[in-house]
């Protein structure tokens, strides 16, 4: 079966389904969500669940994918974007009927010139989102990364470290999970960080 062709069940108003079986989803703000639009309308031109009564969409994506690298960004964006998969909790989606496309509740977003399409390619929504929780949140909106790992790090835990990424890179400031600040340094870069910093 090809998850991009998924369409809802045929119902009169709502049909409540578990994510991680025939597609997986990704949930926003609605005000994340009005940046999204604005790319995906143009290029993947798919549909959302949008529920006005809770202020969240809801993309549907082919299950497995957006727990699978390289969407490990979503790790970054997880103050405003929640990824619902198969696991050991359920999740479920109240998934609107196909012809619910306006009014309050759950309903479709469509763009005008729809796909016809009720699931959206992982890779593209990855991609956007990142830049739609900047548009509305700013750039505090992502979780830090590390310039080492490149994964995201909570800002409580993070420390800041002279260093170098590369051996003939210049010294630098570099933002790192504690265990990363050690892994770049070294312990020729340690002592050379020392002098450079004047500990």
């Amino acid at each position: 079966m090809n998850h991009l062709d998924w369409t809802p069940p045929p119902c009169d108003r709502l049909t409540v389904l578990p994510a991680g079986r025939q597609w997986d989803a990704v949930r926003t703000d609605t005000r994340t969500a009005r940046w999204a639009f604005g790319f995906l309308d143009a290029i993947e031109r798919s549909a959302a669940i949008v529920d006005s009564h809770t202020g969240s969409v809801h993309w549907l994506v082919p299950p497995g994918e957006a727990a699978r690298a390289p969407y490990d960004q979503w790790e970054r964006l997880r103050h405003h974007v929640t990824v619902l998969t198969a696991g050991p909790t359920v999740h479920y989606v109240g998934v609107p009927a196909g012809h619910l496309c306006d009014g309050g509740g759950p309903r479709w977003h469509v763009p005008a010139a729809w796909s016809g399409a009720y699931v959206t390619q992982t890779h593209l929504l990855a991609a956007v989102l990142g830049t739609a929780v900047v548009r509305a949140h700013g750039p505090a909106g992502l979780a830090p990364q590390c310039a080492v790992c490149g994964r995201a790090m909570d800002r409580a835990s993070l420390v800041t470290t002279v260093g170098r990424l590369r051996r003939d890179d210049p010294l630098q400031h570099l933002e790192t999970h504690p265990t990363c600040a050690h892994a770049v340094l070294g312990p020729e870069g340690q002592r050379e960080a020392a002098e450079v910093a004047g500990w």
